[in-house]
């Protein structure tokens, strides 16, 4: 993410008059919103106006600016940072599509998870969640799995550089939240490796090869305007050799952006609460719906790993 480099870090467009005049309207909305969070704490116009600024000019150039680091560069951060940054909080659920026709793309899926049911304003209920105008570009890699000891699982992905991935054990939540038995919590690392550091890697700690799978994955950020959090929002295809490829989609708290008077900063009650309530209205919304006229898709909740594909979908967490 760049930092606050005069107008560019709205988005990137030939300064042309109209131009300017919106990135100058789209930074209005925005100061006025951390103003008045501040000092009346309930003023959501102007960020909502600001998106809705936002996401229009940046449909003219191709959506490749993020919403949220265009308010990260505001409030002079250079970076998101992460409460836990140690551990993944995460849901998921199966995505049983419709069969019929020419599967849309993965991009297709998430355009459908917009968050702004039909008169949603005019009937009086708040609009709480924001995605990003910005799609990230859709990755392809296959991915390797290994189990350790002490039930820790790791994972070489293989795309244009190799990765290496390795997660804990799933966690208990017991935070008093309604919903927390679904979230997934457990430690997780990731790093840009060498193909030395994989079979150093997988040499150590009595590694057992579990399987391998292709996968492909469209994923954007979720904005929660109460807390200032916001997550990823990420649709998978995957498939093991001898396997139909299965979709899932999950939810993964990714960071937060300072200066939201309803962050409580470090508090991991209310991380949980903002990840359930976030997986509580996709639910609510999104349980049964259509990508386009011939295709649709289901939504069932799941725990269910990657791994899982790999190894023919006989292990559990």
């Amino acid at each position: 993410m760049q930092g606050d480099q005069g107008d560019n870090w709205v988005y990137r467009l030939a300064e042309l008059p109209w131009k300017v005049s919106v990135r100058a309207n789209i930074r209005n909305h925005i100061g006025c919103f951390f103003r008045s969070v501040i000092f009346r704490g309930d003023e959501r116009t102007n960020l909502v106006e600001a998106h809705r600024i936002f996401s229009g000019a940046n449909f003219l150039n191709s959506n490749q600016e993020s919403f949220v680091e265009a308010l990260l560069s505001y409030q002079g951060c250079e970076k998101a940072k992460r409460e836990f940054p140690e551990f993944e909080y995460e849901l998921k659920w199966g995505v049983n599509p419709s069969q019929e026709g020419a599967e849309p793309s993965l991009r297709d899926y998430l355009q459908v998870f917009n968050f702004r049911r039909e008169g949603l304003e005019r009937l009086g209920e708040p609009i709480r969640y924001l995605p990003d105008p910005a799609y990230y570009a859709t990755t392809t890699k296959r991915n390797h799995y290994f189990f350790k000891k002490e039930e820790k699982s790791l994972v070489v992905m293989e795309g244009d550089n190799l990765y290496l991935k390795e997660k804990g054990p799933s966690l208990e939540v017991n935070l008093g939240v309604s919903g927390e038995e679904w979230v997934v919590k457990r430690k997780e690392s990731e790093a840009l490796a060498t193909l030395e550091d994989v079979l150093k890697a997988v040499s150590e700690g009595k590694s057992v090869y579990q399987g391998s799978l292709h996968k492909e994955t469209a994923e954007r950020l979720i904005l929660d305007i109460e807390s200032g959090r916001f997550f990823s929002l990420a649709l998978s295809r995957s498939g093991a050799q001898g396997n139909p490829f299965e979709h899932q989609l999950e939810v993964e708290y990714s960071g937060f952006i300072p200066g939201f008077v309803g962050l409580r900063e470090g508090s991991e009650e209310q991380l949980v609460s903002n990840l359930v309530e976030l997986g509580n209205e996709i639910t609510r919304s999104y349980l049964e719906a259509k990508v386009h006229f011939d295709w649709g898709f289901k939504l069932a909740r799941t725990r269910k790993r990657k791994l899982d594909f790999a190894v023919g979908g006989q292990q559990s967490l």
